[in-house]
């Protein structure tokens, strides 16, 4: 049985401020605070339109398809073990250069692949095939953990500069 617990877990691991604080402290370590918050503001807004849109639309299309929930939970594990195995990767190899100005920066690279990442697109997904008829709380809690990830991201401005 999957509890709101586990998936609000799960969310924050996938959408959530653990890996999202690091890359918005590069992001944004050279620029005024207000800044930073407009940019965290914006990213959170734009990353939760995303995942209601995953969460409401492409239900539909996965229910098109007749994709099944062990076909997305095969999907996300696939997804998970070349996050991990790059990560891993990273300790043997010099770190990437930071490009940059971007265009838009709140939607690339903050909502995604920074916010909403392949990962937690993947987790939306099997958590609303898995909820069938409980569509409020699985829109939801996507929701709260983006915005959470928003919160400790504008906050966190203060205590790292």
């Amino acid at each position: 049985m999957i509890t709101p617990i586990f998936m609000f877990t799960i969310f924050m691991l996938t959408l959530g401020p653990i890996k999202t604080v690091p890359a918005f402290f590069m992001m944004t370590k050279d620029q005024d605070i207000k800044v930073a918050r407009a940019l965290a503001v914006r990213g959170t807004l734009i990353a939760t339109a995303i995942c209601l849109l995953i969460a409401l639309v492409m239900r539909g299309t996965v229910a098109a398809w007749q994709v099944t929930v062990d076909d997305l939970r095969i999907a996300g594990g696939i997804l998970l073990f070349i996050a991990s195995r790059e990560m891993i990767g990273q300790f043997s190899r010099p770190g990437p250069q930071a490009s940059g100005p971007w265009t838009h920066p709140a939607v690339t690279p903050l909502a995604i692949p920074i916010i909403v990442t392949p990962w937690g697109v993947a987790a939306i997904l099997v958590f609303m095939g898995l909820a069938a008829g409980d569509l409020p709380r699985v829109v939801f809690l996507p929701s709260v953990a983006v915005v959470h990830a928003a919160r400790v991201v504008a906050g966190a401005g203060n205590g790292l500069r």
